[in-house]
């Protein structure tokens, strides 16, 4: 399997729980995969983004690219959701996949040092226990800010979306002899044609 980031899992870390149920959001927000056309253009993308996020990944998928583009293609649809979906988002909304990216970068910095962090206070490392700790703080409260910065901008995207659709709405209201003219004849189907001969045939 791919593995798009080293896992951030730490016990007391930050609240996982609600920043996967909003990593969920954002990824349904999008298309669903096997809806997602993988054109060369899209997987670039995707490898562009590896470079940025996990570089050894990266790497191991260029390879694959060259030297076997199907199965490269195929481990793109199969494990790289997150690469497909964060290409998807760069091109829909820039400002919001920036701060993504960024949230996954940190996330990895908070795990590497928490885990240093951990191993100095396991082995009684006074020095480095202080050296660490400061600079464990500073991340966790980045990850923090660009949690509930994503979060917000993500919010925003919502707005925008029912400010959209209540014009719609407004919109509709105000055709409704249109619409229901559209919907009989979709409900009408292949027949549409034999009911408009009627129509025609049935006046005075």
């Amino acid at each position: 399997a791919m593995t798009i980031m080293a896992s951030t899992q730490a016990p007391h870390a930050r609240d996982t729980q609600k920043d996967d149920a909003f990593d969920e959001e954002i990824w349904r927000d999008l298309e669903r995969l096997d809806q997602v056309e993988l054109t060369p253009e899209l997987m670039t993308r995707c490898l562009e983004i590896a470079r940025v996020i996990n570089p050894e990944l990266a790497r191991k998928l260029t390879l694959l690219r060259d030297n076997n583009p199907e199965l490269f293609r195929k481990r793109l649809l199969i494990n790289g959701r997150q690469l497909i979906s964060l290409a998807q988002l760069k091109e829909r909304d820039p400002q919001l996949y920036s701060i993504k990216v960024a949230h996954l970068l940190i996330d990895v910095e908070v795990a590497d040092f928490a885990s240093q962090f951990r191993d100095a206070l396991r082995d009684g490392d006074v020095d480095q226990v202080n050296r660490l700790e400061p600079i464990l703080m500073q991340r966790v409260n980045a990850q923090v800010i660009l949690s509930l910065t994503e979060r917000e901008r993500y919010l925003d995207r919502l707005r925008e979306h029912i400010v959209r659709l209540e014009c719609e709405l407004e919109d509709d209201r105000t055709a409704v002899d249109r619409l229901v003219d559209n919907r009989f004849r979709e409900v009408l189907g292949d027949e549409v044609s034999l009911w408009s001969k009627y129509v025609v045939d049935r006046r005075p």
